[in-house]
């Protein structure tokens, strides 16, 4: 028996926020004629604002969607146009009605009207993939179609699910202001500078065609589900974008080292909290994959979509098909679960350090886990009964290769303590947790980290980059959280002078960074940025002049080598910087606009003379309201922040804190003293500060 149940229904058409049923305007870039544009954004509640509904995911139905819209214009909705009825008595305008969709959560559902032209083309299952752009902008997205073919047909061949729906419109809104595409079913909204964005462009399709599969036709049962949605989208992605997740990039999840080491972890995060969580699953996820074998994870994961096509699905229900299909290729152990390891990761916002501690004697290991914290762990009155599932892979001189089969993974199932065997002899080194397998650090005996130097500065096969960053990254943090010595952190180092990776040196530079900050102003703080110099500039060196075929990253390295070069006084920078500042002082309108790069301002304002730091003050001071105050807000910022001289920090206090003139705000005055915490000259000048002008300060 069939029910129809008619209501009346209104419903805002908004123009001041991207959720349930929006409109906006742009403007022609000729004729300056204004155009409009509707569209939803359903995800996560909003279904209810703009028709009546059950608005909860796992109440799925199909839709027959009828929109009313003038003859200029275009609609758009999950499926292919199935009529279209002219409206009597109206001649500009028609009933377009769509084909029935398949079963699927109101969240999905997709409206848009648009007065843009489209390009398409048929990915090889069939499927007409459409773009949907201004006609100024339409011949700049011609590779996002053959793009978005492929990342259809991988995510076809990888779940051995076709595509449900007949059609994939990807629409390009002018002045779309939401940060976050509206991924519909058979429908996604982008933002114009994501078609543009190269290099970002692959990973952005593969994120939302993989939500295509993983959101819309797979369904999480609640809202809360969303991370596993999100986590899942984001690791295929990662294979549809051809980023190969065994040379994953590790400064990924140095984030989550950062967070979870801190004594609150989230606090003061806001909104980052739940990307952090996702990145989280997504680790997890990239660490059963190997971990189970790919094999065994890519068929575990097409059972489970295949099971749940058109049905909603809880994270637990993904963690069992994993088990199952392990159980049935004998990739993991009767005594363990996929649901024990995950629960052991995803319930303690920490992470473990792992210690090896070699026996050369007998070519065996004690190996064991705890908590890492770098602030006073002791305090921590529950990291005794922290403990977590760790797979124990380890690479050796004579496999390099960290896509290579290796013997089973031993797992530490909640254990503190494990001993394994068969181990090389004691003349070669272990990497444990090769590539960042697993979220956690690992330290070794004194014996092991000097074979594992000798052998970075030696001539032989390279250590993956990925896993010379990770050596890299433990180090300095365990040295920084008191759990190495700082000598062997800085040891660690020394292959670096060979060294040319991005990936690696993302961690130096972050080392140079946090540790040069610590022990500024010290005897150890000068010969440390000696040390950092020399390294930088033979990385210069090596990278060479900037070439026309040069890649992005190495380009980047270049850039960034340079400005660290000349943050830590680099006499040639120095010189340059000082230089192009000059011509500055000397224009006719210094408040025109600033002629320097941003890099040199810092380099100048550090090591530059008084005069030259005084004309940057004179500059923000006199500030012109018409232009952009980001300008200011830089100025300001290297003016209080990169000065080593305690003149410079006590007529910046001067200025802000005690004479009269209006010229800053205190959002002004909170910026300086955030900055000058960063640095010892900063702080110490700060102290001396107010404990001298603290009564008239008072006042």
């Amino acid at each position: 028996m069939v029910y129809q149940l008619d209501l009346s229904f209104t419903g805002t058409l908004t123009s001041d926020t991207t959720q349930g049923f929006f409109r906006a305007s742009y403007q022609l870039h000729r004729t300056k004629e204004e155009r409009w544009f509707a569209a939803t954004k359903m995800a996560p509640s909003n279904a209810r604002l703009v028709f009546p509904c059950f608005d909860e995911p796992e109440l799925k139905a199909s839709f027959e969607i009828s929109v009313a819209r003038t003859s200029r214009m275009t609609a758009l909705s999950n499926m292919p146009v199935r009529s279209i009825d002219e409206m009597r008595n109206e001649t500009e305008w028609s009933w377009v009605h769509f084909q029935e969709t398949p079963l699927m959560s109101t969240f999905s559902v997709a409206v848009v009207l648009l007065d843009l032209e489209t390009i398409s083309t048929h990915a090889k299952g069939g499927v007409r993939v459409s773009v949907f752009a201004r006609p100024s902008f339409l011949s700049q997205v011609q590779d996002v179609l053959r793009k978005a073919c492929l990342m259809l047909e991988f995510m076809e061949n990888y779940l051995t699910v076709p595509f449900p729906l007949p059609k994939l419109d990807l629409v390009a809104l002018p002045y779309y202001s939401d940060p976050e595409p509206a991924d519909l079913w058979g429908l996604i909204i982008l933002k114009e500078s994501d078609f543009v964005n190269e290099e970002g462009l692959s990973w952005r399709l593969a994120v939302e065609v993989a939500q295509q599969w993983l959101g819309h036709l797979a369904t999480p049962a609640w809202w809360n589900d969303s991370r596993i949605k999100k986590a899942l989208a984001n690791y295929v992605a990662s294979m549809a974008a051809e980023q190969d997740k065994l040379n994953w990039n590790p400064v990924t999840g140095y984030s989550l080292y950062y967070e979870y080491s801190k004594r609150h972890p989230y606090a003061g995060l806001g909104s980052q909290e739940e990307y952090i969580k996702v990145t989280r699953l997504q680790w997890l996820l990239r660490m059963l994959n190997y971990t189970l074998t790919e094999a065994t994870f890519r068929d575990g994961l097409r059972t489970f979509v295949q099971g749940k096509k058109f049905k909603t699905f809880n994270e637990d229900e993904l963690w069992e098909a994993l088990t199952s299909q392990a159980r049935e290729d004998m990739t993991l152990e009767e005594s363990i679960s996929v649901q024990e390891i995950v629960k052991s990761w995803v319930t303690k916002d920490r992470f473990p350090v792992v210690t090896v501690a070699r026996d050369y004697q007998d070519n065996s290991a004690s190996v064991e886990q705890h908590v890492f914290l770098k602030d006073r762990p002791q305090d921590m009155c529950e990291r005794d009964s922290l403990l977590w599932c760790i797979p124990l892979i380890y690479m050796t001189a004579d496999n390099l290769d960290v896509s290579a089969p290796r013997d089973p993974v031993v797992w530490m199932k909640e254990e503190r303590y494990i001993n394994i065997n068969n181990l090389p002899g004691p003349d070669f080194f272990i990497i444990v947790n090769p590539d960042e397998i697993g979220m956690f650090m690992v330290n070794y005996d004194q014996q092991n980290w000097a074979l594992l130097l000798d052998y970075l500065r030696g001539p032989g096969p390279q250590i993956p980059p990925a896993t010379r960053a990770k050596l890299l990254h433990d180090a300095w943090n365990l040295a920084y959280g008191g759990e190495l010595d700082m000598a062997t952190a800085l040891n660690m180092t020394l292959f670096l002078e060979r060294e040319t990776d991005p990936i690696v040196w993302e961690v130096m530079f972050t080392m140079i960074d946090h540790l040069g900050r610590r022990i500024s102003g010290t005897d150890a703080g000068l010969k440390f940025e000696e040390y950092a110099r020399f390294l930088l500039a033979r990385l210069v060196e090596s990278l060479g002049a900037p070439q026309p075929d040069d890649c992005s990253e190495k380009t980047e390295l270049r850039s960034r080598a340079r400005v660290c070069l000349c943050q830590l006084g680099h006499q040639p920078c120095v010189v340059d910087a000082r230089d192009a500042y000059s011509k500055w002082m000397q224009a006719e309108d210094p408040d025109a606009g600033n002629l320097v790069p941003d890099p040199y301002l810092c380099t100048v304002f550090q090591w530059g003379t008084m005069e030259e730091w005084e004309f940057g003050l004179k500059r923000v001071i006199r500030f012109p309201s018409d232009r952009r105050q980001s300008e200011r807000h830089y100025l300001l910022k290297t003016l209080a922040g990169c000065p080593r001289q305690e003149e410079k920090v006590e007529r910046i206090l001067n200025v802000t804190l005690l004479e009269d003139g209006n010229n800053f705000t205190d959002s002004d005055i909170r910026l300086v003293l955030n900055m000058l915490t960063g640095r010892s000259t900063g702080y110490t000048t700060l102290f001396h500060f107010l404990s001298q002008n603290w009564e008239q300060l008072r006042e």
